[in-house]
């Protein structure tokens, strides 16, 4: 049963992969740090899937999986912000999101544990692609323009995902009373 490790496996390898990622990019090898990039967002799919097609989700798994996420498409998104300015429409989608990483760094420290929701995976799978569009921008210039439109479309897809997770969340932790009531027509 050494293959159900498979799982785990493959979303710590994000770590030192993301830390790859970061060095390729920052010695300007364009292209090979697109292909790495895709690779971590390809690897946040395939550890999930493998996870449920085994029937060997953990504790651990469940844990380490989302600040693995974290270390993908936040050095996407740096290397990204490095290269270029991002475009003025994509400034509140960044502050969104990082709204959104700081409300659940405070429920994991008053709750511990977070329950994942639909909106959560939808978000952090609108936001890879945000960030491999966003960073082709720059490697595929022929393209740019049809990049950063995907770029925005899943930007703000993944903005109105994070809202939703968050009312989810916080409902789900009992805070109910202090989410908006405007906020229930998202």
């Amino acid at each position: 049963m050494w293959w159900k490790s498979i799982p785990n496996a493959i979303t710590l390898m994000r770590f030192p992969l993301g830390a790859l990622f970061l060095i390729i990019h920052n010695n300007g090898y364009a292209r090979t740090s697109l292909f790495v990039a895709v690779c971590l967002c390809l690897s946040d799919w395939l550890d999930g899937y493998l996870a449920r097609r085994w029937d060997c989700t953990s504790e651990f798994g469940a844990r380490i999986e989302p600040w693995a996420d974290k270390v993908a498409y936040w050095a996407i998104i740096w290397a990204g912000l490095t290269i270029m300015p991002i475009p003025a429409l994509m400034y509140p989608v960044i502050a969104v999101l990082a709204l959104h990483e700081l409300v659940q760094v405070i429920l994991v420290c008053l709750v511990r544990r977070i329950k994942t929701n639909r909106y959560a995976k939808r978000r952090v799978a609108s936001i890879m692609v945000m960030s491999i569009a966003l960073l082709s921008t720059h490697t595929v210039p022929y393209a740019q323009g049809l990049f950063l439109v995907t770029a925005h479309v899943a930007g703000y897809a993944s903005l109105y995902f994070a809202l939703r997770s968050m009312i989810v969340g916080m409902r789900d932790v009992g805070w109910g009373n202090y989410v908006p009531r405007p906020l229930d027509l998202l």
